[in-house]
């Protein structure tokens, strides 16, 4: 049935079908190369995202650079107009129908339950039915769907927020061979979030998963080994950290790897390679390494100095109401770098970083305040905005 229906598909569909039979036999490099196959035919096309959601969720050391991470497949689900395009691409709705079609044919068996689930979850905005669906797929021993439902418990998505059940479960998945379980059992250990708080016990389930190829484990222990936070500060095991968990496609890892060049922590100072990794990140729209990557080329470190680069950058970071974004941007306007000389956009601009908690925002709208720079001129309110 399910053949015929998706005979004059794209190729998507068919590459999807071979990939969830991989799956099911135990070959899940296998299925996860056919699915990407999928997706380089249909980039948005919701079944193939789905399973290789499921697949890198289960065994993230899976996952290959260029594949969309955990984080951009869940955000393609959710974009609405993406999903519509692709369940009515054909004008038959296949992408929809696919995964209806393969859940009812399974609904004795875990993987069509956990197709369900993950359908409600990040097309529907179900939780209730995802819940469900779930805990069917759960009960059957399926570890994937364990996490899930986890996951359903530790953010209250369906249910009730049962932190301690969310710990659980996590626990339950981990023992049954799910790597990104282990991975948030020891994001529950660090905070001591449905368990008591052992940073210790925490990274030995980072280094768990971490060997299960968890980028984010990875990234995390460095973070741990950055601050101290259960193990000795160690500059070179953070940045060494973050390099391992970088070139698995965690940005926040390549970031943070860049600030070490940046300044020389844990590694030789590299300012050249550091604007290649705050570019990397940059081009993903994430406004910390805009900013960073705008301040580079404001102060020449690294690159040309070249002021309106870094307008250009803070504006964009700016439209996430980045505080330091912003703030910049306020000093560009000041100081007429990269653009005309605008006082009034400065105070406005600073004012706005400012209501973020952001202190040289504050301070600086104070400036602007005691002298009637851009702002009305008002020296007890620009006494409490500097202090």
């Amino acid at each position: 049935r399910i053949c015929s229906m998706l005979e004059d598909t794209a190729e998507a569909g068919r590459l999807t079908l071979r990939a969830l039979a991989a799956w099911e036999s135990g070959a899940e490099e296998e299925a996860t190369g056919h699915v990407r196959t999928a997706l380089r035919a249909d980039a948005r096309f919701v079944p193939a995202l789905l399973c290789l959601l499921a697949l890198v969720q289960a065994r993230p050391r899976l996952r290959k650079r260029g594949d969309p991470t955990f984080e951009e497949l869940a955000l393609r689900l959710r974009d609405a107009p993406a999903v519509e395009a692709a369940v009515t691409a054909t004008g038959e709705g296949q992408g929809q129908a696919f995964v209806r079609e393969y859940a009812e044919l399974q609904q004795q068996r875990p993987l069509g339950a956990l197709m369900r689930g993950l359908w409600a979850y990040h097309v529907e905005h179900d939780f209730a039915a995802a819940v469900a669906a779930f805990a069917s797929s759960a009960a059957a021993g399926d570890a994937c769907a364990v996490f899930n439902l986890g996951r359903c418990y530790d953010r209250g998505e369906g249910v009730a927020r049962d932190l301690v059940e969310g710990a659980r479960l996590y626990l339950k998945a981990s023992d049954l061979g799910h790597v990104s379980s282990t991975y948030n059992l020891g994001v529950c250990y660090e905070h001591g979030e449905g368990v008591e708080k052992d940073v210790p016990k925490a990274l030995q389930l980072y280094q768990r998963a971490a060997d299960g190829g968890d980028p984010s484990a990875l990234y995390n222990m460095g973070v741990c080994h950055e601050r101290g936070d259960g193990v000795p500060i160690n500059m070179v095991d953070a940045a060494r950290l973050y390099r391992l968990a970088s070139d698995l496609g965690d940005l926040s890892a390549t970031f943070n790897l860049a600030v070490c060049y940046d300044r020389g922590d844990g590694v030789p100072q590299d300012r050249s390679q550091a604007v290649e990794l705050y570019r990397q990140v940059a081009d993903t729209g994430a406004a910390d390494a805009l900013c960073a990557l705008g301040l580079c080329y404001e102060q020449g470190r690294g690159v040309e100095k070249d002021f309106g680069m870094a307008v250009s950058l803070y504006r964009k970071a700016a439209e996430s109401n980045d505080p330091a974004a912003l703030y910049n941007l306020g000093v560009c306007y000041n100081l007429a770098q990269g653009v005309p000389q605008d006082l009034r956009r400065a105070a406005q601009l600073f004012e706005e970083a400012a209501l973020t908690g952001h202190s040289h925002a504050a301070f600086a709208l104070g400036a602007c305040h005691l002298d009637g720079t851009g702002a009305a001129l008002d020296p007890v309110c620009g006494g409490e905005c500097a202090a």
